[in-house]
Protein backbone atom coordinates (compact mmCIF):
# COMPACT_ATOMS: atom_id res chain seq x y z
CA UNK A 1 0.00 0.00 0.00
CA UNK A 2 2.41 2.45 1.28
CA UNK A 3 4.20 1.73 -2.45
CA UNK A 4 1.49 2.39 -4.66
CA UNK A 5 1.03 5.80 -2.34
CA UNK A 6 5.02 6.92 -3.11
CA UNK A 7 4.46 5.54 -6.87
CA UNK A 8 1.01 7.78 -7.41
CA UNK A 9 2.79 10.62 -5.31
CA UNK A 10 5.51 10.74 -7.86
CA UNK A 11 3.08 10.25 -11.11
CA UNK A 12 1.00 13.29 -9.93
CA UNK A 13 3.88 15.46 -9.16
CA UNK A 14 5.69 14.71 -12.68
CA UNK A 15 2.76 15.79 -13.92
CA UNK A 16 1.80 18.59 -12.61
CA UNK A 17 5.64 19.99 -12.85
CA UNK A 18 5.29 18.71 -17.05
CA UNK A 19 1.83 21.05 -16.70
CA UNK A 20 3.93 23.99 -15.39
CA UNK A 21 6.61 23.41 -17.91
CA UNK A 22 3.48 23.47 -20.60
CA UNK A 23 2.59 26.84 -19.27
CA UNK A 24 5.94 28.63 -18.61
CA UNK A 25 7.76 27.51 -22.05
CA UNK A 26 4.95 27.47 -24.48
CA UNK A 27 7.66 28.23 -27.73
CA UNK A 28 9.78 25.57 -26.52
CA UNK A 29 7.29 22.50 -26.26
CA UNK A 30 5.44 23.81 -29.23
CA UNK A 31 8.90 24.01 -31.15
CA UNK A 32 9.88 20.45 -29.89
CA UNK A 33 6.42 19.03 -31.02
CA UNK A 34 7.12 20.29 -34.42
CA UNK A 35 10.05 18.89 -34.54
CA UNK A 36 8.94 15.67 -32.77
CA UNK A 37 5.80 15.29 -35.85
CA UNK A 38 8.91 16.03 -38.29
CA UNK A 39 10.54 13.13 -37.15
CA UNK A 40 7.70 10.89 -37.48
CA UNK A 41 6.65 12.05 -40.85
CA UNK A 42 10.41 11.84 -42.06
CA UNK A 43 11.73 8.79 -40.72
CA UNK A 44 9.34 6.88 -38.33
CA UNK A 45 6.54 5.89 -40.59
CA UNK A 46 8.54 5.25 -43.35
CA UNK A 47 11.32 3.63 -42.25
CA UNK A 48 9.53 1.79 -39.88
CA UNK A 49 5.81 0.90 -41.07
CA UNK A 50 8.19 -1.19 -43.68
CA UNK A 51 9.35 -3.39 -41.79
CA UNK A 52 6.08 -3.71 -39.36
CA UNK A 53 4.15 -5.08 -42.34
CA UNK A 54 6.94 -7.33 -43.46
CA UNK A 55 7.28 -8.79 -39.62
CA UNK A 56 3.43 -9.04 -39.76
CA UNK A 57 3.38 -10.82 -43.16
CA UNK A 58 6.35 -13.60 -42.73
CA UNK A 59 4.63 -14.36 -38.87
CA UNK A 60 0.99 -14.70 -40.38
CA UNK A 61 2.31 -17.18 -43.47
CA UNK A 62 4.66 -18.94 -41.22
CA UNK A 63 7.72 -17.60 -43.38
CA UNK A 64 9.88 -17.16 -39.88
CA UNK A 65 9.22 -21.18 -39.87
CA UNK A 66 11.44 -21.38 -43.20
CA UNK A 67 13.42 -18.59 -43.06
CA UNK A 68 14.70 -19.72 -38.99
CA UNK A 69 15.98 -23.11 -40.94
CA UNK A 70 18.92 -21.61 -42.91
CA UNK A 71 19.75 -18.74 -40.13
CA UNK A 72 19.84 -21.05 -37.65
CA UNK A 73 23.06 -22.89 -38.99
CA UNK A 74 25.04 -19.38 -38.73
CA UNK A 75 23.17 -17.62 -36.10
CA UNK A 76 22.51 -20.96 -33.23
CA UNK A 77 26.87 -20.82 -33.33
CA UNK A 78 27.25 -17.43 -32.50
CA UNK A 79 24.08 -16.14 -30.48
CA UNK A 80 22.49 -19.19 -29.08
CA UNK A 81 18.95 -18.50 -31.42
CA UNK A 82 17.33 -21.01 -33.97
CA UNK A 83 14.01 -20.84 -36.01
CA UNK A 84 11.76 -18.46 -35.87
CA UNK A 85 13.88 -16.76 -33.28
CA UNK A 86 17.04 -16.81 -35.16
CA UNK A 87 14.57 -14.54 -38.30
CA UNK A 88 13.24 -12.69 -35.28
CA UNK A 89 16.49 -11.70 -34.57
CA UNK A 90 17.76 -10.30 -37.82
CA UNK A 91 14.33 -8.64 -38.72
CA UNK A 92 15.16 -6.48 -35.36
CA UNK A 93 18.27 -5.73 -36.95
CA UNK A 94 17.45 -4.80 -40.13
CA UNK A 95 14.32 -3.02 -38.94
CA UNK A 96 15.27 -0.90 -35.78
CA UNK A 97 13.43 -0.22 -32.51
CA UNK A 98 11.05 -1.70 -31.74
CA UNK A 99 10.65 -4.17 -34.97
CA UNK A 100 12.43 -7.17 -33.00
CA UNK A 101 9.97 -6.60 -30.06
CA UNK A 102 7.10 -7.11 -32.21
CA UNK A 103 8.43 -9.77 -34.16
CA UNK A 104 8.95 -11.75 -30.36
CA UNK A 105 5.12 -10.61 -29.71
CA UNK A 106 3.53 -11.88 -32.56
CA UNK A 107 5.49 -15.45 -32.62
CA UNK A 108 4.52 -15.93 -29.17
CA UNK A 109 1.24 -14.89 -29.53
CA UNK A 110 0.63 -16.88 -32.64
CA UNK A 111 1.79 -19.95 -30.24
CA UNK A 112 5.69 -19.98 -31.67
CA UNK A 113 6.97 -19.93 -29.04
CA UNK A 114 6.94 -20.29 -24.65
CA UNK A 115 6.42 -17.31 -22.98
CA UNK A 116 9.89 -17.49 -20.97
CA UNK A 117 12.03 -17.76 -24.22
CA UNK A 118 9.86 -14.68 -25.39
CA UNK A 119 10.91 -12.35 -22.48
CA UNK A 120 14.27 -13.92 -22.57
CA UNK A 121 14.41 -13.00 -26.54
CA UNK A 122 13.36 -9.12 -25.87
CA UNK A 123 16.44 -8.84 -23.99
CA UNK A 124 18.84 -8.91 -26.91
CA UNK A 125 16.48 -8.67 -29.96
CA UNK A 126 15.43 -5.18 -29.79
CA UNK A 127 17.80 -2.44 -31.74
CA UNK A 128 18.93 0.37 -33.48
CA UNK A 129 18.58 -0.14 -37.33
CA UNK A 130 21.21 0.35 -39.97
CA UNK A 131 19.24 3.07 -41.57
CA UNK A 132 20.22 4.78 -38.31
CA UNK A 133 23.24 3.88 -36.71
CA UNK A 134 24.98 4.34 -40.38
CA UNK A 135 23.02 7.45 -41.94
CA UNK A 136 22.23 9.29 -39.32
CA UNK A 137 24.62 8.94 -36.34
CA UNK A 138 27.81 7.53 -38.79
CA UNK A 139 27.76 9.57 -41.78
CA UNK A 140 25.49 12.74 -40.23
CA UNK A 141 27.31 13.16 -36.52
CA UNK A 142 30.73 11.74 -37.51
CA UNK A 143 30.84 12.59 -41.56
CA UNK A 144 31.90 8.98 -41.27
CA UNK A 145 31.07 5.88 -43.42
CA UNK A 146 34.02 4.04 -41.29
CA UNK A 147 32.39 5.03 -37.97
CA UNK A 148 29.09 4.19 -38.80
CA UNK A 149 29.92 0.59 -39.69
CA UNK A 150 31.89 0.07 -36.56
CA UNK A 151 29.00 1.40 -34.27
CA UNK A 152 26.65 -1.30 -35.89
CA UNK A 153 29.38 -3.83 -35.03
CA UNK A 154 29.79 -2.81 -31.68
CA UNK A 155 25.25 -2.98 -32.02
CA UNK A 156 25.90 -6.20 -33.03
CA UNK A 157 28.69 -7.73 -30.60
CA UNK A 158 27.03 -5.89 -27.64
CA UNK A 159 23.88 -7.84 -28.58
CA UNK A 160 24.80 -11.09 -29.22
CA UNK A 161 27.07 -10.87 -26.12
CA UNK A 162 23.70 -10.05 -24.44
CA UNK A 163 21.89 -13.04 -26.41
CA UNK A 164 24.77 -16.03 -24.89
CA UNK A 165 24.40 -14.26 -21.34
CA UNK A 166 20.57 -15.04 -21.69
CA UNK A 167 21.49 -18.56 -23.62
CA UNK A 168 22.08 -20.30 -21.01
CA UNK A 169 19.71 -19.03 -18.02
CA UNK A 170 16.48 -21.16 -17.29
CA UNK A 171 15.68 -24.56 -18.54
CA UNK A 172 13.41 -23.11 -21.83
CA UNK A 173 16.07 -22.26 -24.50
CA UNK A 174 15.68 -18.52 -26.28
CA UNK A 175 15.56 -20.21 -29.76
CA UNK A 176 12.96 -23.10 -28.92
CA UNK A 177 9.70 -22.85 -30.99
CA UNK A 178 6.48 -24.71 -32.35
CA UNK A 179 5.40 -24.36 -35.78
CA UNK A 180 2.30 -21.42 -36.80
CA UNK A 181 -0.25 -22.19 -38.79
CA UNK A 182 0.15 -19.99 -42.29
CA UNK A 183 -3.12 -17.68 -42.89
CA UNK A 184 -3.96 -16.95 -46.44
CA UNK A 185 -2.13 -14.20 -47.76
CA UNK A 186 -5.18 -11.79 -48.79
CA UNK A 187 -6.39 -11.97 -44.69
CA UNK A 188 -2.87 -11.93 -43.43
CA UNK A 189 -1.59 -9.01 -45.79
CA UNK A 190 -4.90 -6.82 -44.95
CA UNK A 191 -4.21 -7.55 -41.08
CA UNK A 192 -0.59 -6.51 -41.54
CA UNK A 193 -1.31 -3.25 -43.17
CA UNK A 194 -3.87 -2.01 -40.73
CA UNK A 195 -2.27 -3.35 -37.72
CA UNK A 196 0.98 -1.87 -38.89
CA UNK A 197 0.07 0.83 -39.26
CA UNK A 198 -1.94 1.43 -36.06
CA UNK A 199 0.93 0.44 -34.52
CA UNK A 200 3.07 2.74 -36.07
CA UNK A 201 0.59 5.72 -35.17
CA UNK A 202 0.96 4.83 -31.50
CA UNK A 203 4.87 5.44 -31.61
CA UNK A 204 4.46 8.61 -32.99
CA UNK A 205 2.62 9.58 -30.33
CA UNK A 206 5.75 8.56 -27.94
CA UNK A 207 8.19 10.24 -29.67
CA UNK A 208 5.99 13.30 -29.93
CA UNK A 209 5.48 13.34 -26.17
CA UNK A 210 9.05 12.55 -25.42
CA UNK A 211 10.49 15.12 -27.90
CA UNK A 212 8.30 17.73 -25.90
CA UNK A 213 9.01 16.19 -22.34
CA UNK A 214 13.05 16.35 -23.03
CA UNK A 215 12.72 20.19 -24.22
CA UNK A 216 10.84 20.88 -20.66
CA UNK A 217 13.52 19.38 -18.73
CA UNK A 218 16.06 20.57 -20.43
CA UNK A 219 14.73 24.06 -20.03
CA UNK A 220 14.87 23.61 -16.14
CA UNK A 221 17.47 26.39 -14.52
CA UNK A 222 19.24 23.45 -12.65
CA UNK A 223 19.45 21.09 -15.41
CA UNK A 224 20.27 23.34 -18.23
CA UNK A 225 23.17 24.67 -16.03
CA UNK A 226 24.37 21.21 -14.96
CA UNK A 227 23.76 19.50 -18.42
CA UNK A 228 25.49 22.27 -20.71
CA UNK A 229 28.75 22.49 -19.15
CA UNK A 230 29.48 19.11 -19.37
CA UNK A 231 30.04 17.29 -22.18
CA UNK A 232 29.22 13.95 -21.56
CA UNK A 233 26.64 14.31 -18.98
CA UNK A 234 24.30 16.18 -21.19
CA UNK A 235 24.08 13.65 -24.10
CA UNK A 236 23.66 11.10 -21.82
CA UNK A 237 20.87 12.40 -20.00
CA UNK A 238 19.36 13.13 -23.07
CA UNK A 239 19.75 10.36 -24.33
CA UNK A 240 17.94 8.41 -21.59
CA UNK A 241 15.11 9.49 -22.21
CA UNK A 242 14.81 9.76 -26.13
CA UNK A 243 17.70 8.06 -28.47
CA UNK A 244 17.54 11.18 -31.25
CA UNK A 245 17.57 13.82 -28.66
CA UNK A 246 20.39 12.61 -26.96
CA UNK A 247 22.45 11.83 -30.08
CA UNK A 248 21.90 15.51 -31.17
CA UNK A 249 23.55 16.68 -27.82
CA UNK A 250 26.69 14.82 -28.82
CA UNK A 251 29.85 17.74 -28.85
CA UNK A 252 33.08 16.76 -30.14
CA UNK A 253 35.13 15.07 -27.34
CA UNK A 254 37.14 11.92 -26.66
CA UNK A 255 33.85 10.21 -25.48
CA UNK A 256 31.91 11.12 -28.29
CA UNK A 257 31.78 7.84 -30.44
CA UNK A 258 31.62 5.46 -27.12
CA UNK A 259 28.54 8.33 -25.88
CA UNK A 260 27.04 7.28 -29.13
CA UNK A 261 27.31 3.70 -28.70
CA UNK A 262 25.98 3.40 -25.46
CA UNK A 263 23.06 5.66 -26.70
CA UNK A 264 22.20 3.06 -29.43
CA UNK A 265 22.51 0.03 -27.13
CA UNK A 266 20.09 1.95 -24.49
CA UNK A 267 17.59 3.13 -27.07
CA UNK A 268 16.03 5.55 -24.58
CA UNK A 269 12.58 5.57 -22.79
CA UNK A 270 10.88 6.59 -25.51
CA UNK A 271 11.92 3.30 -27.23
CA UNK A 272 11.02 1.45 -24.33
CA UNK A 273 7.48 2.61 -24.13
CA UNK A 274 7.25 1.88 -27.30
CA UNK A 275 7.93 -1.19 -27.09
CA UNK A 276 5.64 -1.86 -24.37
CA UNK A 277 2.95 -0.65 -26.80
CA UNK A 278 3.50 -2.93 -29.71
CA UNK A 279 3.81 -5.84 -26.95
CA UNK A 280 0.22 -4.73 -24.97
CA UNK A 281 -1.99 -7.52 -24.52
CA UNK A 282 0.78 -10.06 -24.71
CA UNK A 283 0.85 -10.26 -21.01
CA UNK A 284 5.22 -10.51 -21.57
CA UNK A 285 7.33 -9.54 -18.67
CA UNK A 286 9.50 -6.43 -19.60
CA UNK A 287 12.26 -7.53 -16.98
CA UNK A 288 14.53 -9.21 -18.78
CA UNK A 289 14.19 -6.04 -21.54
CA UNK A 290 15.08 -3.61 -19.75
CA UNK A 291 18.32 -5.73 -17.99
CA UNK A 292 19.18 -6.52 -21.60
CA UNK A 293 18.72 -3.02 -22.96
CA UNK A 294 21.02 -1.41 -19.21
CA UNK A 295 23.74 -4.31 -20.35
CA UNK A 296 23.74 -3.89 -23.83
CA UNK A 297 24.46 -0.28 -23.36
CA UNK A 298 27.55 -1.05 -21.29
CA UNK A 299 28.50 -3.42 -23.22
CA UNK A 300 28.39 -1.13 -26.14
CA UNK A 301 30.31 1.42 -24.60
CA UNK A 302 33.22 -0.83 -23.53
CA UNK A 303 33.54 -2.24 -27.01
CA UNK A 304 33.64 1.05 -28.48
CA UNK A 305 36.56 2.33 -26.51
CA UNK A 306 38.76 0.36 -28.66
CA UNK A 307 37.81 2.29 -31.46
CA UNK A 308 39.42 5.58 -31.63
CA UNK A 309 36.78 7.51 -34.25
CA UNK A 310 37.09 11.28 -33.28
CA UNK A 311 34.18 13.22 -34.15
CA UNK A 312 34.93 16.57 -35.99
CA UNK A 313 35.06 19.94 -34.66
CA UNK A 314 33.97 21.97 -37.15
CA UNK A 315 31.13 20.04 -38.95
CA UNK A 316 27.75 20.62 -37.66
CA UNK A 317 26.20 17.22 -35.97
CA UNK A 318 23.58 16.24 -38.93
CA UNK A 319 25.51 17.32 -42.09
CA UNK A 320 23.29 18.25 -44.92
CA UNK A 321 24.87 16.05 -47.26
CA UNK A 322 24.30 12.63 -44.83
CA UNK A 323 22.48 9.58 -46.73
CA UNK A 324 18.97 9.81 -46.26
CA UNK A 325 17.83 7.61 -43.41
CA UNK A 326 14.36 6.81 -45.84
CA UNK A 327 16.58 5.23 -48.65
CA UNK A 328 18.56 3.28 -46.59
CA UNK A 329 15.73 1.80 -44.71
CA UNK A 330 13.83 1.51 -48.40
CA UNK A 331 16.71 -0.48 -49.36
CA UNK A 332 16.67 -2.87 -46.52
CA UNK A 333 13.06 -2.82 -46.38
CA UNK A 334 13.21 -4.16 -50.65
CA UNK A 335 15.83 -6.89 -49.95
CA UNK A 336 13.89 -7.80 -46.80
CA UNK A 337 10.75 -8.20 -48.90
CA UNK A 338 11.88 -9.64 -51.34
CA UNK A 339 13.73 -12.43 -49.77
CA UNK A 340 10.79 -13.46 -47.02
CA UNK A 341 8.18 -13.51 -50.16
CA UNK A 342 10.27 -15.81 -52.25
CA UNK A 343 10.63 -18.10 -49.29
CA UNK A 344 6.82 -17.98 -48.64
CA UNK A 345 6.12 -18.48 -52.30
CA UNK A 346 8.17 -21.15 -53.08
CA UNK A 347 6.56 -24.40 -53.50
CA UNK A 348 6.56 -27.17 -50.97
CA UNK A 349 8.66 -30.19 -51.35
CA UNK A 350 6.55 -33.11 -51.47
CA UNK A 351 6.74 -35.73 -48.35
Amino acid sequence: MLKKRITGFFIYLTIFLVLIGLVVYPSQWVDAGRRGVELCLRVIVPSLFPFFVISSLSQSMGATDKLGKPLSFVLYPLFGVRGGAAAAMVLGLFGGYPVGAKCVGELYSAGGISKSSAEKMLAYVNNSGPSFILGVVGAGLFQSGRAGAILLLVHILSAGAVSLIFRTSGKSAPGSFKKVSAKPFSKAFTLAVTDSFSSVINLCGFVIFFSVLTSLISCSAVVSELISKNSFLSPVFMGFFELTGGITAITPSPYAFPIAALLLGWGGLSVHFQTMSVLHGTGLSLKYYFIGKAMQGALSFFFAMFFHIQMPSSAPAFAQNSPSPLVISSVFAAVAAFFLLKVCLSPKKAG
